[in-house]
């Protein structure tokens, strides 16, 4: 497989969700453990939170004032332009009857 083959390979790999760190590791030609996966924000290093109640993960972060409140002054933002979601995928798929048609760039 010529260099223009193979990364077109790759990138084949790597555009769907989850990326596929099994096919990506042997077109790279690394052993499945040598690959680090972050394709959909797993790491094997997590973030020490301590305690956290249950109740965290059985309930959406619905709006309200104080969430509003703490995200304007966490992003130095006003409350206007912030907008609570249960998530991007929501927000992504309202974009386009947001505004007329163009280039969008999600960074």
């Amino acid at each position: 497989m010529n260099a223009d083959t193979r990364e077109k390979h790759l990138l084949d790999l790597l555009k769907d969700h989850g990326g596929q760190s099994s096919e990506v590791a042997k077109a790279l030609g690394l052993g499945r453990e040598e690959l680090l996966d972050l394709s959909n924000a797993v790491s094997p290093f997590p973030y020490p939170l301590g305690a956290v109640p249950a109740q965290i993960f059985t309930e959406l972060p619905y709006e309200d004032s104080a969430l509003t409140e703490a995200a304007a002054n966490f992003y130095s933002l006003d409350s206007e332009c912030l907008l609570a979601a249960a998530g991007t995928q929501q927000i992504i798929q309202c974009l386009p009857a947001m505004r007329a048609a163009s280039t969008v760039l999600l960074p």
